[in-house]
């Protein structure tokens, strides 16, 4: 086998030096960069990989970005239209209202008018021999059965004989009198009827009404009906958190002698209306219902049930120092071992001590609706100086779960529950949300 050298000259040229080449050095050589191409061009294609699984990525994203953009764009559509109708269920409730007073004056007249019935029959019956059926009756005997005592004053008259009848004129005519008489109870039958049949398609229509509202409240947390029962009012309770450095217009009245609207014009009107709520609030739930997952990741509720704030979100006092200082969240005052629920769905991602806060939970709500603007924004929320925990971190929670319990943990002065709401990584004021949404689970 043939030996292969190396020669090198000298740099003073006076010679050459002779290196003999081993095969077996030669063939290690070989290998060597043979394994090298190999590993580079394996790198090569491994990257192309990385970067073609990177790009798939990107496209996702950014279609899932524009999807959600889209539906917070029906979102605040939505929410505009749920206001709308929220209006149309108070004028609603002040037409009835109007309707109970026009009822009302009706009812005064009737009895006028029966009174005046009264002494004219007890007059007629005391001039007369005819043993009149027709007794004297309070006001609430009246009231209790008219029609069966208007007929026993009509046959007292039918008795009267002509001087009795015509001793009478210096009243009324009896003729008059009967006809008067005839028409009151024909009204008195309508009414009540009219009257009857009103209340109950009125509590049907407003039961459907208050259903739908419930189901909308249900998912999206937005009070139709309801007051919301939080009242910021500063009280005496629990104060604590990590110190941050400052950086319907009313019915007219009308006399009692006006006239009220026919019963069946007001009753077709209402029904009407009631009608158009129905409609309007179910193609709404029907809406919305296609978007409950970001409705379900907004803090909605309250974390606590009858909340009380001892203190506001804000710039204030810091309890322990009395230097000035920002609150990051609110405080709710409590007694220690309340029930503290999850405000809208999310996941764990702290459980356990931190640093201000005593024993913290912090949950992560992805992307949901924002209050201010209904654009797309990412929720946090911290509760903090636990006594005790009742989740763990990477849990799922649903609106309404137990959390943990309130306590004196960490940086507080008695026991109360630190609440913060974050957007984007940034605290906002967690009254925002409690007074634009409904407080209860």
């Amino acid at each position: 086998m043939p030996h292969l050298s190396i020669l090198l000259l000298r740099h003073n040229g006076t010679g050459i030096t002779h290196f003999p080449l081993r095969p077996a050095l030669l063939i290690t050589a070989v290998l060597l960069t043979s394994g090298l191409f190999l590993f580079l061009g394996g790198m090569v294609i491994w990257q192309s990989v990385q970067l073609h699984e990177q790009q798939q990525w990107n496209a996702q994203r950014q279609s899932q970005q524009i999807h959600i953009h889209e539906r917070m764009e029906i979102a605040a559509s939505q929410a505009e239209r749920v206001e709308v109708l929220e209006n149309r269920v108070r004028d609603l409730r002040d037409q009835l209202a109007t309707l109970e007073t026009h009822s009302q004056k009706k009812t005064a007249t009737k009895q006028n008018l029966l009174y005046h019935i009264q002494q004219i029959h007890s007059l007629a019956c005391q001039q007369g021999s005819y043993q009149c059926r027709a007794i004297l009756l309070d006001t609430e005997a009246l009231e209790a059965d008219p029609i069966n005592w208007l007929n026993m004053i009509s046959k007292d008259f039918h008795h009267l004989t002509l001087s009795q009848k015509a001793d009478l004129t210096v009243l009324v005519n009896s003729e008059l009198v009967q006809e008067e008489i005839w028409d009151l109870k024909q009204n008195l039958n309508a009414a009540e009827q009219e009257l009857a049949e009103y209340a109950i398609l009125m509590q049907a229509r407003e039961q459907e009404v208050r259903q739908l509202t419930e189901k909308i409240q249900e998912i999206t947390g937005i009070r139709l009906l309801a007051e919301v029962p939080v009242t910021p009012a500063e009280n005496e309770g629990g104060k604590g958190g990590p110190f941050l450095e400052e950086s319907l217009l009313p019915v007219e009245e009308q006399q009692l002698g006006t006239e009220p609207p026919d019963p069946r014009v007001i009753l077709e009107k209402e029904l009407s209306s009631y009608h158009s709520t129905h409609h309007s609030l179910e193609r709404l739930y029907k809406e919305i219902s296609g978007n409950e997952i970001l409705w379900r990741s907004t803090p909605t509720i309250a974390p606590v049930e009858d909340p009380s704030v001892s203190s506001h979100y804000g710039r204030r006092r810091d309890p322990f120092t009395n230097l000035p200082a920002f609150h990051s969240g609110i405080d709710f005052s409590g007694p220690a071992g309340t029930p503290i629920y999850a405000p809208a769905d999310g996941i764990v991602r702290k459980a356990g001590p931190a640093t201000g806060y005593g024993l913290l939970v912090e949950l992560d709500h992805g992307s949901g609706i924002s209050i201010k603007n209904f654009k797309p924004t990412d929720y946090m929320t911290r509760y903090g100086h636990l006594s005790r925990l009742a989740v763990q971190t990477n849990q799922f929670i649903q609106r309404g779960e137990l959390l943990g319990y309130t306590g004196n943990t960490g940086r507080s002065t008695s026991s109360h529950l630190h609440y913060e709401i974050h957007t984007n990584k940034r605290p906002i004021n967690p009254w925002r949300n409690l007074s634009h949404f409904s407080t209860s689970r």
